[in-house]
Order: C-alpha cells, then sequence, then structure tokens
C-alpha cells in the first residue's frame, strides 16, 4: 500500500483533532460527542441525590460520559460535592441504573416534569 499523503488517520486525544472535521468517523473514544441529544431519548435518569453516595460507579459504566460531579452549593449539606446528568448528550439507555448499588437512580418518562415525588 503506497504512503499517501492527502489521507489524515487521525489519532485519539491529538490536540489537532476537532470533531466538526472527524464526526463522520469513528475515532472518538468513548464519551466524545460531537452533538447534543437529536431529542430521540424516551427516558431519562433521575438521581436521588439524598441515596447517592458519589461513587461514581455510573460515571464509569455510562457510554456517553454524561455524569458528572459539581461543588454541592449547600453548606449545610453532607455531601461535598453531588452527582448530575448532562441530558444533552444523554441518549436514556438506563445503564446508570442498572450499576447503581445503591438505588439511587431511576429512569423517568422523558415527557414527565420534574416532581418531588419522582425522587
Amino acid at each position: 500500500m503506497a504512503d499517501r499523503k492527502d489521507v489524515l488517520i487521525p489519532k485519539l486525544y491529538d490536540e489537532k483533532l476537532s470533531p466538526k472535521d472527524y464526526a463522520h468517523t469513528t475515532c472518538f473514544s468513548s464519551g466524545y460527542l460531537s452533538q447534543t441529544n437529536a431529542s430521540w431519548r424516551s427516558e431519562r435518569p433521575v438521581i436521588n441525590l439524598k441515596k447517592c453516595t458519589a461513587c461514581m460507579q455510573c460515571y464509569m459504566y455510562c457510554p456517553d460520559a454524561s455524569i458528572y460531579k459539581i461543588k454541592n452549593p449547600l453548606e449545610d449539606s453532607k455531601h461535598e460535592e453531588l452527582v448530575q446528568v448532562d441530558l444533552d448528550f444523554c441518549k436514556g439507555c438506563g445503564i446508570c441504573v442498572e450499576v447503581c448499588r445503591f438505588g439511587s437512580i431511576r429512569m423517568v418518562e422523558e415527557a414527565c416534569e420534574f416532581r418531588e415525588d419522582l425522587i
């Protein structure tokens, strides 16, 4: 096979790599989405912050890297950090629910409004 200088083969974690240039290929690692959710999700995860221990098992298994921590704005809370879901990139697969050992995540219908009785 001849060496083709006109073909760029991207490498993962290359600083010059841009999702805009290569979004049509599979050159990105899991969790490196180039577009927000296209609104095809039918269910979304809701985290019960009273049960959540912030162990981050959900983060480890999330195929879209949609789970992250934020600093807790409440000073009187027992948790320094809170686990959140980036719903722009969550596809609603429910893997986080399956791996949560504390039962702190559940899936709710996408059209459902946020209500305290759901968590």
